[in-house]
């Protein structure tokens, strides 16, 4: 809530106190109407106009100034109204009385719609947990299933369950990201050995769609959280492959920056006016409406976690030609500032 001016305190104080002005000159105007009917010297009501105009002065100072006080405690009522349930100051007049009871009210309203929601939220969120552990163990029996020699269209059908597992992972990573108490465990890691895991779990995509994997790092540790960047590194391999049809999929350090890890595709690249909001929750752009099965979480999720963790992510584009992300791990020294 701003803070009142000044100017406008004290033009609202003079339009509350204008029937007492007029009345005051009225009066005033009386006054020196008899008096000049019965004397024609008008010397002691000169002595009187400054006398009242100097008590006036006084009066009009005191009163202004309450005017101020209270009406500087209401300004501080209402900005506690909306931070805190403790009770008001007592108040001094039946005017406060009545505002604090408008602003109790207001705050148990507020409180007990909180609640609702926070209780809504955490059941939405129970159940969900509860579906994603649930539907693991269907996934796992048609993982078995794809075992058997026999299964006809064996590995498109992997492909296929691999995708829905991705889905399920993606649910439980954003219902953990919301919990402020995630267990972030920040180590001194190798980055390559996280890397190699993440392409690695995505080997049978690549061989699936007969995409070139060129694999350039140098051994370097980062200060991060290993499975957390295990997530990100993933969701960045799963969009290179999702949006490439042919070419190579580059995973490489800047030169000189052995710890600004870059993932570069030659797919079909991101459309200009997409790329200042691809990291917002559910925005798929152009290519998600084409794709019709983007769901606009992965990477919104990506940034939420690599902010969390210190890290920056960014991403340059050239429609047609292909994608090229940058993970950036040199911002670990700024974490415990």
């Amino acid at each position: 809530m701003e803070q009142i001016k000044a100017g406008t305190i004290a033009k609202w104080y003079l339009k509350s106190r204008a029937g007492i002005f007029a009345a005051v000159a009225l009066m005033w105007m009386i006054f020196s109407a008899v008096y000049c009917l019965y004397t024609e010297s008008f010397e002691p009501l000169g002595y009187s106009w400054l006398l009242c105009l100097y008590f006036a002065v006084i009066f009009l100072a005191v009163d202004f100034r309450g005017y101020w006080k209270r009406t500087r405690e209401l300004e501080n009522w209402c900005r506690c109204a909306a931070v805190s349930t403790e009770p008001l100051e007592v108040p001094q007049t039946m005017e406060d009385e009545l505002y604090r009871s408008c602003i109790s009210q207001i705050q148990k309203e507020r409180s007990a719609e909180a609640n609702r929601y926070r209780a809504q939220a955490l059941e939405d969120r129970e159940y969900f947990t509860v579906w994603c552990h649930q539907i693991k163990t269907p996934i796992a029996a048609m993982r078995l299933l794809l075992g058997e020699e026999s299964f006809p269209l064996r590995d498109e059908a992997s492909g296929e369950l691999f995708k829905i597992e991705e889905y399920v992972d993606m649910v439980l990573q954003y219902l953990r990201t919301d919990d402020q108490t995630s267990d972030y465990v920040l180590q001194d890691c190798e980055l390559e050995k996280i890397v190699r895991g993440a392409v690695r779990r995505y080997a049978p995509q690549f061989i699936r769609r007969k995409l070139r994997i060129d694999f350039r790092l140098q051994p370097v540790r980062v200060l991060t959280d290993e499975k957390w960047v295990s997530f990100i590194i993933g969701q960045l391999l799963s969009n290179a492959l999702k949006y490439t049809k042919q070419g190579t999929i580059s995973i490489y350090q800047e030169s000189g920056r052995p710890r600004r890890l870059v993932i570069e595709d030659t797919g079909i690249g991101i459309a200009p006016e997409d790329l200042p909001r691809v990291f917002e929750r559910g925005y798929t752009g152009y290519n998600g409406r084409q794709d019709k099965r983007a769901t606009g979480i992965g990477l919104y999720l990506s940034k939420r976690i690599a902010d969390r963790l210190n890290h920056r992510i960014e991403i340059s584009s050239v429609q047609g030609k292909g994608t090229k992300v940058t993970l950036d791990f040199e911002r670990e020294d700024m974490m415990f500032d």
